[in-house]
């Protein structure tokens, strides 16, 4: 009697993974996906990462937040989000609008965020503060907002410390 081959946990998953510290594009049917980014040769090291799909439904936001990846503070060393728009979405309308501490940005398909927590002279941070906010963290985490009408966006997050 035959039985159903092993398969691992992550297996399957379509999308963008981190794959021996490197940033791979898989297709949810490889033993080794092709590599997309070394973060090595930009000087990430990834420690742990998490991977997230969201649908932003029309005229919604969504807080993006972290606290279980990034560090003490609620850093993070990297971000990647990519947006998925409906088939017929004309190229115009393919954009989302996000939020960082206070300041709203607009994105199309892909963004990529980088850059490691570092500590400037006025002792201030300067990173990705994905903490939840709070009283303590009034700034952290991220808002992506759909700000279309009449489609829905479906969002993939990958986030690295």
């Amino acid at each position: 009697m035959a039985t159903k081959p092993i398969t691992c946990p992550g297996e399957g998953l379509e999308g963008f993974l981190f794959f021996h510290d490197n940033l791979v594009l898989d297709s949810g049917n490889n033993s080794f996906p092709p590599i997309y980014m070394f973060l090595n040769d930009i000087g990430i090291d990834v420690e742990s990462y998490s991977k997230n799909r969201v649908i932003l439904p029309a005229d919604q936001c969504f807080l993006l937040s972290q606290n279980d990846i990034g560090d003490y503070f609620g850093y993070v060393s990297f971000i990647a989000v990519k947006a998925i728009f409906p088939e017929k979405t004309v190229q115009s309308k393919k954009y989302l609008e996000w939020t960082y501490k206070d300041e709203t940005y607009y994105m199309g398909e892909l963004m990529v965020l980088s850059g490691a927590r570092k500590y400037t002279t006025d002792s201030t941070f300067e990173g990705w503060n994905l903490a939840k906010p709070s009283e303590v963290y009034t700034d952290g985490g991220i808002v992506f907002c759909n700000p279309h009408d009449d489609i829905d966006i479906k969002i993939e997050i990958l986030i690295a410390r």
